[in-house]
């Protein structure tokens, strides 16, 4: 009976730090969505890959993704000059 409820325990705790993550990737409240499995179990890892980035994590994607590719840009440029 207490190797279950060990068991049990170990599970929801791993739930929890993986919902927790998830939600920090997705630029959301990690402490607020790493409580929620004690409550709804799967469901909250299910519903933050519904609900995806928040308009600022898509923000700093776009700007990161914008500064790689300026930077390749300048180094093909670059590239391409000591040829000529």
């Amino acid at each position: 009976m207490e190797l279950l409820v060990i068991g049990i325990c170990v599970v929801v705790w791993l739930l929890m730090v993986t919902t927790g993550r998830v939600a920090n990737r997705f630029g959301r409240n990690e402490f607020g969505w790493a409580i929620t499995p004690l409550f709804f179990g799967f469901l909250p890892i299910i519903v933050l890959a519904i609900l995806g980035d928040t308009e600022e994590k898509q923000k700093q994607k776009i700007l990161k993704e914008e500064e790689l590719r300026q930077s390749v840009a300048q180094k093909y440029a670059a590239t391409q000059k000591s040829i000529d």
